[in-house]
């Protein structure tokens, strides 16, 4: 009996070893096979991408072929996909980044503020902003210390550059230390408000000089004799501005002149000058040079000059000398419209192109000035629009 069981332990003992052994070489093999698995997986991804850049790149050079042939640009169905799979994928992600990294800047802002307000409300800056006659302003999104209505430093809060402090003349400093805020705030302010108070000492003179320049007499006499009336001035923050205005139109600046406040300078249009002389004899000039067309003159001069442009074609040209026909270089008009005059080999009148004078419309007249049609009939393409055009019709 003994012996029966001990053999029983045995068989069991050996179909238990079998098993396992059986286990782990199917372990062993499933690992294997998957590792190959894994790795040929790789490789086709790998193959996968580098295929897809290397169409990419074909479609690249096709296209680049095509535009030296003159033949259209051409999308592939691989580029939608590629770009459609692309912006899913930001529309997945990118606004979960941008979420994360909003709130983080938000907070970085809002800890940056609060040091700021609590070093302006300091003592030692409260004392220094009393004695200056300096204010805190502060308005959501923006903090500035202004002196009569007149923003001499504003603050921003970025997270590259923590904190930066600019004075209305541009002098700027930078804190990136929060235990450095109030003392270099305090240094950085002693430095500037007289330099800000001595500039605008001077402003204000320049000021008076700018308006006793251009309401004297001779230069008033002057604008009148072309038709031009001074508007009142037009004070921004960073400028005050003059407007020359057209008698016949008095919504038509011709001259625009003024004072710069950050740059201290004179201005006439885009020039400017340091002093009051050089900016009275560049006034002078320019009212006397001043063009005193109205607005509808210069969209038929505009209009006239776009065809002439256009006459000027080298195509057209060509066109005409066979026809012996030329256009006239004088213009001419009459209450009504305006004419280019097209001449036969005598110069004789054959016709005419005309603009109306009061809608700014186009028409063909026969050589007695008699209308035949509107041009709005008529297009001139250009000779690349035609070669581009002929091309297309080619294109595969």
């Amino acid at each position: 009996m003994i012996w029966i069981e001990r053999r029983h332990i045995y068989l069991v003992a050996l179909f238990l070893g079998h098993l396992l052994l059986i286990a782990g070489i199917l372990l062993l093999v499933t690992n294997r096979m998957e590792k190959r698995f894994l790795q040929a997986l790789k490789n086709t991804q790998d193959a996968v991408e580098q295929i897809k850049e290397n169409e990419l790149l074909l479609a690249q050079d096709l296209n680049h072929a095509r535009a030296v042939l003159g033949l259209n640009v051409r999308t592939y169905d691989f580029q939608l996909k590629e770009e459609e799979r692309s912006s899913k994928e930001k529309v997945a992600y990118s606004p979960l980044f941008q979420a994360v990294d909003t709130i983080l800047s938000l907070k970085e802002q809002q800890e940056w503020e609060g040091l700021l307000i609590k070093a302006l409300r300091s003592p030692e800056v409260a004392t220094l902003l009393g004695k200056n006659g300096l204010e805190l302003k502060k308005e959501k999104g923006k903090v500035e210390l202004q002196k009569k209505g007149i923003p001499y430093f504003s603050f921003s809060i970025y997270r590259e550059k923590p904190l930066t402090i600019q004075s209305f003349l541009e002098s700027r400093l930078v804190v990136e230390s929060t235990e450095l805020v109030t003392s270099r705030l305090v240094a950085f302010l002693q430095e500037q408000i007289p330099l800000l108070d001595a500039h605008f000492s001077k402003i204000q003179q320049l000021r008076t000089q700018l308006f006793a320049t251009c309401n004297k007499q001779k230069l008033i006499t002057l604008a009148t004799q072309k038709g031009l009336f001074l508007s009142k001035e037009e004070e921004s923050l960073d400028r005050v501005r003059l407007l020359y205005l057209l008698k016949i139109e008095p919504t038509l600046p011709k001259i625009e002149v003024g004072l710069d406040y950050r740059k201290g300078t004179f201005f006439i249009e885009q020039s400017f000058y340091k002093t009051i002389e050089t900016f009275e004899g560049a006034l002078t000039q320019a009212i006397e040079n001043v063009d005193t067309r109205t607005s509808k003159e210069m969209r038929l001069d505009s209009i006239l000059e776009s065809l002439r442009t256009q006459m000027k074609d080298s195509g057209f040209q060509k066109y005409l000398q066979s026809k012996k026909i030329k256009i006239s270089d004088k213009s001419r008009e009459n209450e009504e419209y305006r004419f280019i005059d097209l001449l036969d080999e005598k110069g004789n009148r054959m016709g005419s192109i005309g603009v109306l004078k009061i809608k700014g419309e186009t028409f063909l007249f026969d050589k007695d000035d008699v209308p035949i049609t509107s041009l709005r009939m008529f297009t001139f393409p250009s000779p690349m629009q035609e070669k581009k055009k002929s091309l297309n019709q080619l294109s595969p």
